[in-house]
């Protein structure tokens, strides 16, 4: 009888221990399947994650568009930016370059051509060319004056070449200063001749505009100019050797 009850006994856990065992089995999956969800790879929780940010966050223009454009299109961009904030920008592509005849001038007439000066307009000021020929080595005073005329004037009985021309163009007042200096705004940087009296250096005279060319005329002085009415008025450039009316 006792036998009878052990073997019992022993068939009634025998059959309960493959149902716990299922049991366990089956928590201890989903339990994998909770640290396998937690323990993705960093790449794929990433990449949900910036496909989420994607549904929420507006798409607009950024530093990023700009990287991404081609070198000339990024260049013309910058350049646009550029004349946003520079005086006198936009002026190149408004005016177009002038071309200005030289005459030698003498106390009693307007002479012969000695060539040209080619004006260029930039964001930076007015580019003025010369292709002279003709002057005397060196240095000499270069100023735009008031009155676009170049024929001789007299003046207390004495004759003065191209004293039509007026003088320094001085719209704003002051003395005479130079190209770089508040004061004379027809001040320009001097010419410079070589040993054959040939001048092509251009100058650039960064207060002028392209509306301050019209309606005057250029003149070259026999000598340079020290930008100062000491120790000569008008920085000694001396008598008119030249002129062409803008």
């Amino acid at each position: 009888m006792h036998r009878l009850i052990r073997q019992t006994a022993v068939l009634a856990l025998i059959s309960f221990v493959p149902a716990f065992a299922i049991a366990d089995r089956h928590d201890d999956s989903a339990a994998s399947e909770d640290l396998r969800q937690e323990g993705l790879e960093p790449k794929t929780k990433g990449a949900e994650k910036m496909e989420e940010a994607k549904e929420t966050v507006p798409q607009t223009a950024s530093d990023e568009d700009e990287e991404a454009l081609e070198p000339k299109a990024k260049g013309a961009r910058v350049m646009e930016k550029a004349k946003e904030t520079v005086p006198g920008a936009g002026t190149a592509d408004k005016y177009k370059p002038a071309e200005v005849t030289m005459h030698a001038v003498t106390k009693d007439s307007v002479g012969d051509s000695i060539g040209s000066i080619r004006i260029r307009y930039t964001d930076y000021g007015v580019v003025f060319d010369p292709d002279l020929t003709g002057l005397t080595p060196g240095l000499h005073g270069f100023h735009m004056h008031e009155n676009a005329a170049c024929g001789p004037t007299e003046k207390d009985g004495e004759a003065i070449a191209a004293g039509a021309a007026g003088g320094h163009y001085n719209p704003g007042g002051g003395g005479h200063n130079g190209p770089y200096a508040k004061g004379h705004k027809g001040d320009l940087p001097a010419l410079t001749a070589d040993e054959q009296g040939n001048v092509t250096l251009p100058v650039l005279a960064p207060r002028l505009t392209a509306e301050d060319i019209r309606g005057h005329s250029l003149i070259i002085h026999r000598h340079g100019d020290n930008y100062s009415d000491k120790p000569e008025p008008l920085g000694g450039g001396g008598p008119r050797v030249a002129c062409g009316v803008m």
